[in-house]
């Protein structure tokens, strides 16, 4: 491509657009070149994972492809959350990141619970999470706010990560009509530790098509 340059930004991929060419988007594995000092602006700014536009004379712009609008508690809770291959990324705060979360199914004699589960690992590999003492997990992708557990977390045994999960209430269709929907569902869990540490993180949880006909074919599920 006459009068562009490509390469690879590590350990970000970047994409340039310059407004000095019609429609130049490129990359590659090259190692890169001195910038200007406005594309150079626009490298600083790029986050992981990241695009960056940048035209001479103007400010870059950054987007984050993966990038999703999340909307809960009616539009009053707004949020972008980076999803990767279809699945969002686990959430992270100061100094936790959620290891898993998501339903689980529990049989039983008189039929099948559901509950939710959440795993939580430190961000740092030298860290304990001992210092929280509760766990707060509500479903906030209605208008109102759904508690969905509360109370002390697990310790796991050899590890620094707690576990925290829900006695569930009986998987039915009443109960759950997103799970008996034909198409993909996004759930948005309110994750709030308090103890040594105060701190929410907002983990979106997506169930496929699929996963769904799966659960459904395997636990079945009252009216």
């Amino acid at each position: 491509m006459t009068g562009q340059q490509m390469w690879t930004l590590k350990p970000v991929t970047a994409f340039i657009v310059s407004a000095l060419c019609s429609l130049p988007i490129f990359a590659c594995d090259q190692e890169r070149p001195t910038l200007d000092p406005e594309t150079e602006k626009g490298f600083a700014l790029v986050p992981e994972n990241g695009i960056v536009i940048s035209s001479p004379g103007m400010d870059p712009v950054v987007i984050q492809p993966g990038s999703r609008e999340m909307i809960a508690l009616g539009g009053t809770l707004k949020f972008l959350h980076v999803f990767r291959d279809g699945q969002p990324v686990p959430a992270e705060s100061r100094s936790v990141i959620v290891a898993s979360a998501g339903p689980m199914f529990l049989p039983e004699s008189d039929g099948v619970r559901l509950g939710w589960a959440v795993m939580l690992d430190p961000k740092k590999e030298d860290d304990t999470l001992r210092g929280i003492t509760r766990v707060t997990v509500e479903d906030v992708t209605g208008a109102q706010p759904v508690m969905l557990m509360q109370g002390p977390p697990e310790i796991q045994r050899d590890s620094a990560s707690l576990f925290a999960r829900s006695a569930g209430t009986p998987f039915t269709k009443t109960r759950f009509p997103w799970m008996f929907s034909d198409e993909d569902s996004i759930l948005i869990l309110r994750i709030t530790l308090t103890g040594e540490t105060a701190e929410t993180l907002l983990q979106p949880v997506f169930i496929g098509q699929v996963a769904k006909r799966q659960i459904i074919e395997r636990f079945g599920g009252a009216g």
